[in-house]
């Protein structure tokens, strides 16, 4: 049968005739379906790869903490009276570290606008509260420091490494939370900014009217330069007990320089996943890096044969800890790794603020403990 004249000239044309634009409806629709489905299916393999390697970021820190023993209690409540400086050495050398990895991902055009939202999300969380709420809640964090011979992020290290009381601490975390949540209507009220500051008046770099790479590159710098000289002053052989095992992960203990460095390092694979607002199993990164970290602590302290050695203070005194410790980070809004580790290494005046009361508090603490002869 021949064709009708007007589907002739479409062919002649190169266009299809009319009565098969059904079909081409039908073959775009699975095409769109099919494209979605590939979107979709790359989502989830970018969102599995980026928790993976969130989740072995936090074994490498769980390792590297365990090394440098900054988890443990004598080293914690020995700074506090300035008996030994191991946990000085691996703070200053990880916010350095961090400092640096901040100003490479600043520099790189593939990450900085990354890097700005992140940036921006930390400011969002810190800028609504007056700078009282920073040095009262640092200040409560450090009295538990020093009780309960830890700091938040910590805590599921000494859990994982088999020390004793270690739950105790962490029933003590839960309670804080706790109570922490019957005062924050209080805290909001009370201690927040009627109208929000600014980001730029959050971060040091933007308060002296600095660019944040050179700022942070100094700051880097001096916080490097000040590791080295107290490690001149006190060597970390004198104050650690070092093995002689052959394999580096037996070893019972490493530099903390080294161990800070790596602690610090770590910013870079956790970056892509630590922007706010996240939605479903990206929520999580935080539980995911901190299950990562105690599984490397474990493995760390197994690996030494130091696994279930350790031991804290009484259950009333670790419980009581635990409870200042968390009150004192969600009156602060961020705790050691939050305000010191990332915070200081993002140049925000908040966290300096927050990180130098939590030094008074766990400090004021043990002087304190000391004239009363009271031994944790």
């Amino acid at each position: 049968m021949p064709r009708p004249l007007d589907e002739e000239m479409k062919l002649n044309r190169g266009q299809r005739p009319y009565r098969h634009s059904g079909a081409t409806k039908k073959a775009n629709g699975v095409g769109a379906v099919t494209s979605s489905a590939k979107m979709t299916s790359t989502r989830y393999s970018y969102t599995a790869l980026k928790l993976t390697a969130c989740n072995i970021a936090g074994i490498i820190f769980g390792i590297a903490a365990e090394k440098g023993k900054v988890y443990v209690p004598a080293v914690i409540r020995g700074q506090m009276l300035f008996r030994q400086f191991t946990m000085m050495k691996v703070f200053l050398s990880a916010v350095s570290a961090g400092s640096c990895c901040f100003v490479v991902l600043a520099a790189l055009p593939q990450t900085r606008k990354l890097f700005h939202c992140v940036q921006e999300d930390f400011a969002s969380d810190v800028n609504g509260r007056q700078i009282s709420a920073f040095l009262i809640g640092g200040g409560i964090l450090g009295v538990g420091m020093t009780l309960a011979g830890a700091c938040p992020g910590m805590v599921t290290l000494q859990v994982f490494t088999g020390m004793n009381n270690a739950w105790m601490v962490l029933a003590g975390c839960f309670l804080g939370a706790f109570l922490y949540g019957l005062v924050d209507p209080w805290v909001t009220a009370n201690m927040s900014y009627k109208t929000p500051k600014t980001s730029r008046e959050v971060w040091l770099h933007s308060r002296l009217g600095l660019p944040f790479i050179p700022t942070a590159t100094t700051f880097a710098l001096m916080f490097g330069g000040a590791t080295a000289l107290v490690e001149y002053l006190y060597p970390w052989q004198n104050e650690a007990v070092v093995s002689g095992a052959i394999g580096y992960l037996s070893q019972s203990t490493w530099s903390p320089i080294v161990a800070g460095l790596l602690m610090g390092c770590m910013q870079i694979p956790v970056f892509p996943t630590s922007k706010k607002f996240y939605s479903g199993i990206n929520n999580w990164w935080q539980v995911i890096f901190w299950a990562g970290a105690g599984l490397g602590a474990a493995l760390s302290a197994y690996q030494s044969s130091s696994w279930g050695t350790l031991h804290n203070s009484t259950p009333l005194v670790c419980l009581v800890g635990g409870a200042c410790m968390v009150f004192g980070a969600r009156f602060a809004q961020g705790c050691t790794s939050g305000h010191g580790l990332s915070g200081m290494a993002l140049l925000s005046l908040p966290s300096f603020a927050a990180v130098c009361a939590m030094f008074a508090g766990g400090i004021g603490t043990s002087l304190l403990l000391q004239s009363f002869h009271y031994e944790l």
